[in-house]
């Protein structure tokens, strides 16, 4: 038994990387998917946030790659040589250190090892891998960017497809509501209490009713669709929410007033990191032109095996190699001007990614208490239409109303219905953006 336990486990190991080797295509999700979950599933599989964590990566690489320019770089290049000159032969150039060799004009095959390290160089280096790493500690901040607007998207396509749940739960009550009224309208004309063109304005009514049930279901499957697209997952996947509007998470608590959503903003929001962190790497990279007005300064070393007319010779040569610019055309002046332009730039960025900030923050304010004065008046004209329906019922059955009468006043109740449904997600979605606002995930 324990045999077959680890070969099961072996087996597993196996296969689990194969199950997730297909990542060009999609994910199919199948079943009933809560809030949560679906956020959960915007982390997992957004297009826009992997394709933020790939850009990090590649940030994160060219920091070890510029990191490494300050270390020693060794190289081992090869030569064979025949001729009746001599020459000058060179290594490979993408391989560093690259050699130069002056050949003999016979006919010579030398081994040599070439090491080259940083002395000095004003600072050029160290300022590139200063820029490398603020540009990386940017995009892992441009990450929780993305993450949080994928979250918010799909936090709205989620109430969105909510929405339509809920207006498909009205329509199909009120579809309920004329079939029925339509049986007692046949039993009157029977019995010759009602006319018949009475019955036909039942059945009329019926027909749009099953015409709006039916809207409501191409709509709801229409919501369904841009979730899927929200959430990266495939369009042949059959979910389905499970959260209702009433259902829908109402945690973190909101900020109490606009001063209180800014300063929240302002000390969570990745993209004024991101901009701030920009604006160093503009400013480092204005140091690294300055920086190559200085001496570039190398440490060098070489040892070489050579073999000639039948002998061999080994030998090693070590020595500085001080380089300094003298005339350039104007060619490092331009590339002041253009450092200097993007520090501006950069600063210019981070102003703007400020206004936007604040502009996000209160506009989301403004409609979370918009939201919930909507609420409150949704509620209210509800109740009325209720009421106004059930005594419209009332007349109506004691043959004291007309048919007309009665069917204004459902009508105006199943569109307060539906204005509630509204009004609540309205709150919920308000909430959801002014959450994603601040700096906060929208559930």
């Amino acid at each position: 038994m324990r045999r077959f336990k680890i070969y099961i486990s072996m087996l597993t190991l196996l296969v689990a990387p194969l199950a997730h080797a297909d990542t060009d295509t999609p994910p199919v999700i199948n079943g009933p998917i809560s809030y949560t979950q679906a956020l959960a599933l915007a982390d997992a599989h957004s297009i826009a946030i992997a394709q933020s964590r790939a850009d990090a990566g590649v940030s994160r690489a060219s920091v070890r790659s510029a990191k490494a320019q300050e270390g020693a770089a060794i190289s081992a290049t090869t030569y064979a040589s025949a001729g009746d000159s001599s020459n000058i032969l060179t290594g490979a150039s993408s391989v560093a250190p690259q050699n130069f060799l002056l050949s003999s004009p016979k006919g010579f095959a030398d081994q040599n090892i070439t090491l080259m390290v940083p002395l000095y160089t004003g600072g050029r280096l160290h300022g590139a891998a200063n820029v490398a790493l603020e540009q990386s500690l940017a995009a892992d901040e441009n990450v929780k960017a993305s993450m949080l607007a994928s979250e918010s998207s799909v936090a709205q396509a989620y109430l969105a497809a909510a929405l339509q749940s809920s207006l498909i739960d009205v329509a199909q009550s009120r579809v309920s509501a004329e079939l029925a009224q339509v049986a007692i309208a046949q039993d009157k004309v029977g019995s010759g209490k009602l006319a018949q063109v009475d019955l036909l304005r039942e059945q009329a009514e019926l027909a749009e009713a099953n015409q709006s049930l039916l809207k409501a279901k191409n709509d709801a499957a229409l919501a369904l669709v841009d979730l899927k697209q929200a959430l990266g997952v495939s369009q042949s996947s059959d979910l389905s929410i499970a959260d209702s509007v009433d259902t829908i998470p109402t945690s973190p608590s909101l900020p109490g007033s606009v001063k209180e959503a800014l300063d929240l903003a302002l000390s969570r929001r990745a993209e004024l990191v991101a901009a701030s962190r920009l604006k160093a790497a503009a400013a480092d990279q204005q140091g690294i032109v300055h920086a190559e007005y200085a001496p570039q300064i190398y440490g060098i070393g070489m040892a070489d095996g050579t073999l000639q007319d039948g002998s061999t010779r080994a030998g090693y040569t070590i020595g500085i190699a001080a380089s300094i610019p003298l005339y350039d055309a104007g060619l490092r002046k331009a590339d002041e001007a253009a450092a200097a332009a993007r520090v501006q730039r950069a600063q210019a960025d981070a102003v703007q990614s400020e206004l936007t900030v604040e502009h996000d923050v209160a506009s989301s304010f403004l409609n979370w208490q918009t939201a919930q004065s909507e609420l409150g008046a949704a509620q209210a004209g509800l109740d009325a239409a209720a009421e106004s329906s059930r005594l419209a019922d009332l007349r109506y059955a004691a043959g004291k109303s007309t048919t007309v009468e009665r069917l204004d006043a459902f009508a105006a109740l199943t569109r307060a219905q539906g204005d509630l449904a509204q009004a609540k997600v309205g709150i919920a979605a308000a909430r959801a953006k002014l959450l994603a606002a601040v700096g906060e995930r929208p559930g």
